[in-house]
């Protein structure tokens, strides 16, 4: 079994979120973050998360919206890469509930992801 870090707060603000939502497994929410603080202060750890009224799942996204949902992607992939030690350490059914293929795409990370995802130490 893989060692897993679950002392990361940005996954703890992820989990959080996901927890408020009503049937967070099939939920369409889309999820957004506050801004990471100048010189790349909080980019990581602490940022908060709620919901994006601006995007839904299905809608045409100008070059903006596309750059915030890679940004909470990156960082949603980035607090699940801490817990594991490492991108290349996240087991294979992690990255596949996750939709690895989804990033770097514009396209929105929704409650129901960080949802399956929230759960990853059971994959391990």
């Amino acid at each position: 079994m893989s060692q897993i870090n679950l002392l990361n707060t940005q996954f703890a603000n992820f989990v959080k979120f996901a927890s408020e939502q009503a049937n967070a497994a099939k939920s369409k929410t889309v999820v957004t973050a506050d801004a990471a603080g100048a010189g790349g202060v909080n980019a990581l750890a602490g940022r908060r998360i709620t919901a994006n009224d601006a995007d839904h799942v299905g809608k045409f996204r100008n070059a903006s919206l596309k750059a915030v949902n890679n940004e909470v992607r990156e960082l949603f992939k980035s607090s699940i890469s801490e817990m594991f030690g490492g991108v290349d350490k996240i087991p294979a059914s992690v990255k596949s509930a996750m939709k690895f293929g989804d990033f770097g795409k514009g396209k929105p990370l929704t409650v129901r992801r960080d949802g399956l995802s929230r759960r990853a130490s059971y994959y391990a």
